[in-house]
């Protein structure tokens, strides 16, 4: 199985070669580095040159003419991988050394799953652990699979990726969110509740500007403690609320759309029964429409109007396509 690394950057020499080196102390390089960069103006592309006349592995870069941001960055990217399985990679992190091998090996052991993500370390700017997982925050509180999407521990079947590709262009739809949007819709995604990779949180991130993480001018030592853990997931958990549902239903839209124009390719692949597939559509066709309702809500000015309309559609079954009674209470709450 042969390995593809998807590498997007942009003005990012700070801590480009961190995440690099670390590539090359896996214990299962890849069979290619992709790099698409988008117009840096620092010394990232330098870097990225140094970097392959020494990689143990082959390293190809494209530089962007014009600008593409972020998604579109990592649209082109991943188009231009060959490898059976890639690999996403952002510019800041760190690679521990097993990761490759282990996902490699959970894909050979599950030839169903698609799409993959592992778990993550918490670091500072540093790179120094704060002594929490990505899953261990969302405990209790999330479902992994609709809420851990870190494009940076996300790994996938390249024959899958070409029918995901390109992302829409609908507003806060990254390009990790709609693969495992995608995959999910399916039921091809899996979870590997192993730390593979050291998440570094830092004042340039490009994502996860509303992320459990951000508190990141605190020091180590109170990261670690049960109060900052607590703080963390009630900061995620009030990001949730504070979400509007438009975002949501423009992807729930998009990934409806999908299904349909691929579910000929997808039956026959065997992603998916067509039984399966039938109901999938009809319930994103469903939550779609639960979706325009709970944004006609929110189009009610707060109040009594808004109370009764969310009292009348959680009795007409509209919030069984979300969380109950807790998406309800979020609409009370939320402008």
């Amino acid at each position: 199985m042969r390995v593809s690394i998807a590498m997007a950057t942009f003005n990012g020499a700070t801590f480009l070669s961190d995440q690099l080196e670390s590539f090359c102390r896996q214990t299962r390089h890849p069979g290619e580095l992709v790099v698409c960069d988008d117009h840096s103006t620092d010394a990232t592309v330098s870097i990225l040159q140094t970097f392959r006349r020494r990689a143990p592995f082959p390293v190809t870069i494209y530089i962007n003419e014009s600008r593409l941001g972020f998604s579109g960055n990592f649209d082109k990217v991943l188009s231009l991988c060959r490898g059976d399985v890639v690999l996403l990679s952002d510019q800041d992190d760190v690679w521990l050394p097993e990761k490759v091998q282990e996902l490699v090996r959970r894909f050979e052991v599950d030839s169903k799953v698609q799409l993959l993500i592992h778990d993550v370390e918490y670091c500072d700017e540093k790179n120094t652990p704060i002594g929490q997982t990505r899953l261990s925050r969302m405990e209790g509180l999330f479902d992994p699979m609709e809420w851990h999407l870190n494009g940076m521990a996300t790994a996938v079947r390249t024959d899958f990726l070409k029918l995901c590709l390109p992302v829409p262009d609908v507003p806060r739809v990254s390009h990790d969110y709609w693969l495992h949007a995608c995959a999910s819709a399916i039921g091809r995604k899996g979870i590997v509740p192993v730390v593979l990779g050291l998440y570094r949180r830092h004042a340039d991130n490009l994502t996860g500007s509303r992320d459990v993480s951000n508190l990141c001018w605190l020091d180590a030592g109170f990261a670690t403690t049960p109060l900052y853990l607590r703080l963390q997931r009630l900061n995620m958990f009030w990001s949730s609320i504070t979400h509007r549902v438009s975002h949501s239903e423009g992807s729930a839209t998009e990934i409806c759309r999908w299904l349909r124009e691929k579910q000929c390719i997808l039956v026959e692949r065997g992603y998916v029964s067509k039984l399966d597939m039938d109901r999938e559509i009809g319930y994103c066709a469903e939550r779609t429409d639960h979706f325009a309702a709970r944004e006609k809500i929110l189009a009610t000015r707060r109040g009594s109007r808004r109370l009764r309309a969310v009292l009348a559609n959680l009795r007409g079954g509209t919030y069984q396509s979300f969380r109950g009674w807790r998406s309800a209470f979020k609409d009370l709450l939320i402008r």
